[in-house]
């Protein structure tokens, strides 16, 4: 079966368990929690009908954990992927993405020097709930931020359900030649992907897609 959504396997109904399990997102968490900042892919919304049709849910919970709200909510669900048995398919992308980054002559010149050490580039969970990216993105932009950008807060980090003295930009690690933003101008992401060092690929809501930048 192909369960093409990020988390999907973690839907599959346990009718479809023992088949192969084809998914671009291999998440073998044994008590898995669902990531999405969205309503409708939180398979965990429904803890009654996860039950009745795809496997057992661990316990309520008894407070917070891990950004997540508590209420109730169940610590996990069935696992989502099973290594040895399920497949992981990357996402595929077509040879026009890369014709244009591949035609540089600047990436092939010998001894090259690379203006930026480290680069991000992508939603830093600022309108997201808590917990999105597992708290990665966010943790990169509070230790990597660039201390010398005003910001409208320095103690916390804002997000869609408040703020979180957490995770407060210290940057802290921050570095010339680091680059960690939410966004850079249109047409010039391939050429800053193509002057940095090292890139990061952090999952977002689920997959992200940057690994295959």
């Amino acid at each position: 079966w192909m369960l093409l959504h990020d988390e999907a396997p973690c839907f599959a109904p346990r009718e479809l368990r023992p088949s192969l399990l084809l998914t671009h997102y291999g998440y073998d968490a044994r008590r898995p929690l669902s990531w999405s900042s969205y309503a409708d892919d939180d398979w965990l919304r429904s803890p009654a009908f996860y039950e009745e049709h795809v496997g057992p849910l661990a316990g309520p919970r008894e407070g917070k954990r891990e950004g997540r709200p508590a209420g109730g909510r169940p610590r996990g669900g069935a696992a989502c992927f099973e290594r040895g048995k399920d497949l992981v398919l990357p996402p595929w992308k077509p040879p026009s993405f890369w014709r244009a980054p591949l035609s540089d002559p600047g990436l092939a010149a010998p001894g090259r020097r690379r203006g930026t050490y480290l680069f991000f580039a992508g939603e830093l969970g600022a309108k997201r709930l808590p917990g999105y990216s597992h708290d990665l993105r966010q943790r990169a932009e509070a230790l990597f931020c660039d201390p010398r950008e005003p910001r409208p807060r320095r103690d916390c980090l804002e997000h869609a359900a408040g703020c979180r003295s957490d995770l407060a930009p210290n940057c802290s690690l921050w570095r010339p030649g680091v680059r960690v933003v939410p966004h850079v101008r249109r047409g010039g992401y391939g050429a800053a992907l193509s002057d940095s060092t090292y890139c990061l690929a952090l999952p977002g809501d689920g997959w992200s897609s940057r690994v295959l930048d």
